[in-house]
């Protein structure tokens, strides 16, 4: 169990080493000569694409090895980016998003139902939790310095060192993955797995519907994922509004996911044994803070509040994640949790398209107040279901 602990604090480590990520908008835009709406199109096309990934990915890590599906996931998410220098076609450009999405499905759900079931071998799936948040926290951490580093490689050395360097990062993330152990509950798992990939599929798609608690984690989950995985976008529009300089933009950004890294490793003292308190009481403060942000537009407040819900939206992650986890069998999890992430992949896409309308159409403030009107549908859905669950 320890040997795959760490092995997978390792591989989490590796999973966010975007030096680019600061500045891939403007690459885009003024080194590559995008206009905006190509690249903010680009830059949304890996979680639309996720849409289509995620149950066929997921059924690899399910049916062929866990293992398998993580390194080759970390490869596809670094490698086509080494190549993004030398592309010029629009459509080269769009294979290269379309395959990095491809390697973010196959790590999505392989990575922690690997991690799940391996606690489930010894008996110490009460351990997920402080695991995944400590696995959080050392990835954000790193992906703060990385993103600090960027910032400094583009502006003083070359541009495109940021777009290279994620590459052998990741690909230490991959050798650690396939020196993890198949754990005895995953292989068990497979041997009761059906042969044929769709009735694989169609069967867990039933398990999750058949079961109200796995809708109920699933609205909760995809808000989460939903909110994590656009907050990278956020923040330019909201600094910009202050009119924050570039550089400024950077160092605030490697603040914050360095922020993010303690908040994560912090949350596991905070979390109450019940799940269900967890994800109604943060998902109350998450769509509080979204509103009074909205309405205020205060620079002091929105900045305080920005730090409140990264700080809660680890939390939520996390907490709905084992949500999910104890509500799966071991032969079908990776293949329902891709399909989880499916649907968060609908509820990211819904929700950066909708800030984006929002933004443009009546301002800042209108798009704050959109994501938490989602949160407050999802609170309200998620009590009324708690309640019908209890019936």
């Amino acid at each position: 169990m320890n040997k795959n602990k760490y092995l997978f604090y390792l591989v989490r480590s590796t999973f966010l080493p975007f030096f680019w990520l600061p500045i891939l908008y403007i690459y885009l835009t003024q080194n590559k000569g995008l206009d905006v709406t190509t690249t903010m199109f680009l830059l949304g096309l890996q979680e639309l694409s996720l849409i289509f990934l995620e149950i066929p990915t997921g059924v690899v890590a399910d049916k062929i090895s866990r293992r398998f599906s993580i390194a080759l996931g970390y490869i596809l998410t670094s490698l086509p980016f080494v190549f993004l220098p030398y592309a010029n076609s629009y459509w080269i450009f769009v294979l290269i998003f379309i395959t990095k999405a491809t390697g973010k499905a196959l790590i999505s759900g392989a990575d922690k139902s690997l991690l799940y079931d391996t606690l489930l071998d010894y008996q110490k799936e009460n351990q997920y939790k402080e695991i995944l948040n400590k696995s959080n926290s050392l990835m954000l951490g790193v992906s703060s310095i990385c993103i600090l580093m960027g910032g400094y490689i583009a502006e003083h050395i070359n541009i495109e060192y940021t777009l290279w360097l994620p590459f052998p990062f990741m690909l230490i993330g991959a050798i650690a993955a396939m020196l993890m152990d198949e754990p005895t509950t995953s292989k068990k798992g497979k041997l009761l797995q059906e042969e044929n990939y769709i009735k694989h599929t169609w069967n867990a798609l039933k398990y999750i519907f058949s079961k109200q608690h796995l809708l109920t984690g699933l609205l909760m989950f995809s808000l989460a994922r939903g909110l994590a995985v656009n907050m990278k976008w956020f923040y330019t529009p909201i600094f910009d509004y202050f009119n924050i300089n570039l550089l400024q933009i950077g160092g605030f950004t490697a603040g914050l996911y360095l922020l993010k890294s303690i908040a994560a490793y912090l949350s596991t003292k905070l979390f109450h044994k019940d799940n269900d308190i967890n994800i109604k009481v943060i998902n109350f403060i998450l769509m509080l803070s979204f509103f009074i942000s909205g309405l205020l537009l205060n620079k002091i407040l929105l900045f305080s509040l920005l730090l409140v819900i990264l700080f809660a939206s680890e939390m939520l992650l996390s907490s709905t994640e084992e949500y999910l986890h104890k509500e799966l069998t071991s032969k079908d999890r990776a293949t329902a949790m891709s399909i989880i992430s499916l649907f968060s992949s609908i509820m990211a896409t819904i929700m950066i398209n909708g800030w984006g309308l929002a933004q443009d159409k009546f301002g800042l403030g209108y798009a704050l107040i959109f994501i938490g009107i989602l949160f407050a549908f999802g609170f309200t859905l998620f009590l009324f279901l708690s309640k019908k669950n209890k019936v």
